[in-house]
């Protein structure tokens, strides 16, 4: 009898999807007691993906004889040709090129991860009503230093909670959708759920979505596609019975907010070979 055995990995995470690189700002707060410069002091988390450093997408600077990339606060509310310093203690990064993919690979091998979590500072310009977001900065300044870094081309700068005391935090490290053992026939439409757990200090709307690193061809009428085999064995996955492929706006109350992530295996040809397949994805939160 010919068997398969599928486990699903699943990690919550603060960030946009439908991008070649996604930054969030989840909290931050002003620091009053420190130096102007480093007043605003926040967390930034960055994803980055296979597909996002292969991208062909063209660069918004010219990166023929290098450019430097970070990830940084840039100031949403004046436009993405707004350039603003590198913030304390960022980590940037040189590379060559001109595209997207070519800034992203460079960078992923700088921090050698796809996830990137960092705390750093800026000054506090709220007072001028300035919006500020999350992004990777790109400068074609010789050194990279100075007020030379705008928003990269091939993401959406992530908007930061509003009010700045409005606090969700991810309380699910990761979830594991075990199909277990199967039957080849009984593979295809089995299906297995989750439940992760995001917890606001006060009632906040988002943005959930799901992404996959190989979330090529997904039907946003159905769900997000992960790949288990080329051709063979693949999973829809979907959050409360939506697609969730594209973000999806909930309204999550003052307390803990339970979602469930629902993966259902299908065959395109009804045909899979025996074996043990694994896969992972990400669910994707950011503030409306």
């Amino acid at each position: 009898m010919r068997k398969l055995f599928v486990l699903l990995l699943f990690f919550p995470m603060l960030s946009f999807a439908n991008n070649a690189w996604y930054v969030s700002i989840p909290n931050y707060r002003i620091n009053p007691g420190a130096e102007w410069g480093k007043q605003f002091e926040y967390t930034a988390v960055l994803y980055l993906s296979e597909e996002g450093l292969n991208s062909k997408e063209p660069l918004n600077a010219n990166c023929l004889n290098g450019c430097w990339i970070g990830v940084n606060t840039q100031t949403l509310s004046h436009g993405i040709e707004d350039k603003r310093y590198l913030d304390v203690g960022q980590t940037k990064t040189f590379f060559k090129g001109t595209t997207v993919g070519d800034a992203l690979t460079a960078l992923y091998k700088n921090i050698g991860t796809y996830y990137y979590v960092h705390q750093s500072s800026a000054p506090n310009r709220t007072a001028e009503g300035t919006v500020w977001c999350g992004a990777i900065g790109i400068s074609d300044s010789g050194s990279g230093d100075g007020m030379s870094y705008k928003i990269m081309a091939g993401g959406e700068c992530g908007r930061l909670p509003n009010p700045p005391d409005v606090e969700c935090s991810l309380e699910t490290a990761g979830i594991d959708l075990d199909h277990g053992e199967l039957v080849v026939d009984e593979v295809a439409g089995n299906t297995v759920s989750g439940e992760f757990v995001i917890r606001c200090n006060y009632e906040a709307k988002m943005y959930l979505s799901l992404m996959s690193p190989n979330e090529e061809n997904s039907n946003p009428y159905i769900g997000t596609r992960l790949k288990l085999r080329q051709n063979e064995l693949y999973s829809i996955l979907t959050i409360n019975d939506k697609p969730a492929v594209d973000r999806t706006p909930f309204n999550l109350s003052a307390n803990d907010n339970r979602f469930t992530v629902t993966s259902t295996l299908f065959t395109p040809t009804g045909q899979v070979e025996p074996g043990p397949f694994s896969g992972f994805a990400f669910v994707i939160m950011s503030y409306m």
